[in-house]
């Protein structure tokens, strides 16, 4: 079995990526060999020195898992906080940036560090839709009354102005 380009699916902009990376190399390396004869698995790599790599050759899920487990922990990544992610759509590609920006500038007073974005997903268009996203990272322990209160305030705010009143919005919490 041949994994071609296998980067590509370890570099797309998720904090998932080399888990989902290295649950699809190991399936198509279990599907490598036969019932009696092992099979080989050829992996085509610009970084083969990537950690991933190692944990694949071992078959060590466990290492993987422990190494994930402290990079999200470093990082503040679920389970070690909450995930609200604020998707803007506008058929307009200049409407959607502003409108995300705005939105942003509201909530950041009281988020800070909090917020990152708005910024272009890795799918910035679907249909006639341009996408900006405001990502939440948000401590285990903040009551979650308070978050949606603050974000639907802003999100009123937002709907006051004539500018902003037909503006698309969806929230994804804890998004998988």
């Amino acid at each position: 079995v041949g994994i071609i380009s296998a980067d590509s699916l370890l570099n797309y902009p998720d904090f998932r990526s080399h888990e989902r990376g290295f649950q699809l190399m190991m399936q198509a390396s279990g599907r490598a060999g036969r019932k009696n004869k092992r099979g080989k698995v050829i992996i085509q790599s610009n970084d083969p020195e990537q950690p991933l790599y190692r944990y694949l050759t071992d078959n060590d899920y466990e290492g993987f898992f422990r190494q994930q487990a402290e990079e999200r922990k470093l990082f503040n990544y679920p389970p070690y906080s909450r995930l609200i992610r604020i998707v803007i759509k506008n058929k307009d590609e200049q409407k959607a940036e502003v409108e995300a920006r705005a939105f942003a500038g509201l909530l950041r007073p009281s988020l800070h560090e909090r917020l990152l974005g708005p910024s272009k997903p890795a799918v910035a268009k679907i249909q006639l839709y341009h996408i900006r996203e405001i990502l939440l990272k948000l401590e285990i322990g903040l009551s979650p009354q308070k978050i949606r209160k603050l974000i639907k305030k802003s999100e009123q705010r937002m709907r006051a102005n004539p500018e902003f009143k037909y503006m698309r919005v969806y929230y994804d919490v804890d998004p998988l």
